[in-house]
């Protein structure tokens, strides 16, 4: 069930909101003024935000520029009224994927909050795949390095074995060559997983296709 956070100093506004979401499958967690909403950003990591931007003490502008540092991958939609299309526009520019402005319909609310919150799960697929990226690459010259002294061992374990004339001899060099052909298996299947095929997300990019 994704969370929202319903930031506006108005109760009814919150009252309006909050059953439109839930209506709409959401959690919803609620905040009367800025401080309040840095805390529940923090404490209930909420999937999106609906932020009124102008509120008594921290208005939704100052929350906004704290809320980038706490979470910077929290989609915001502000709300503003009519005629304060400045401060909506301010917000965008400081990372805030959307604004409503006042007054407007749940079909427009619950429109706006779905789309910001497909920008999340697009933007958290984009990282995950970035880190599962580095590992892979590092996984890869891992590989290499291995497998260039590996061949050699297992290359002087077969040589050994063919001139060693003890039998017991033989059968500890056989042993080992048992343990690194083991290695080499291994190996061979870590090459095939660190060079997955890929698909293109025109939101994202190149995507991991480990079904592939």
């Amino acid at each position: 069930m994704p969370k929202a956070l319903v930031v506006d100093d108005e109760p009814d506004m919150r009252w309006l909101l909050e059953q439109v979401l839930r209506d709409q499958g959401f959690e919803v967690v609620l905040a009367e003024d800025g401080h309040v909403a840095l805390k529940q950003i923090t404490l209930e990591t909420p999937d999106v935000a609906l932020l009124d931007i102008k509120m008594p003490g921290l208005d939704g502008i100052q929350v906004l520029e704290q809320a980038n540092a706490v979470n910077p991958h929290l989609p915001v939609v502000m709300i503003t009224a009519y005629g304060d299309l400045g401060s909506a526009v301010q917000a965008i520019r400081l990372g805030a994927y959307d604004y409503l402005t006042k007054p407007f319909d749940n079909d427009e609310i619950v429109f706006t909050v779905k789309r910001a919150l497909e920008k999340r799960e697009l933007e958290t697929a984009r990282i995950k795949t970035a880190k599962l990226a580095t590992v892979l690459e590092a996984a890869r010259a891992l590989s290499h390095e291995i497998n260039n002294p590996l061949g050699a061992i297992l290359g002087y374990a077969q040589l050994l074995e063919e001139e060693l004339t003890d039998a017991g001899a033989r059968e500890k060099v056989k042993v080992i060559i048992e343990r690194v052909e083991r290695i080499a298996w291994v190996i061979r299947r870590l090459s095939a997983i660190v060079n997955p095929a890929t698909t293109f997300c025109p939101e994202i990019g190149p995507m991991l296709d480990l079904d592939g």
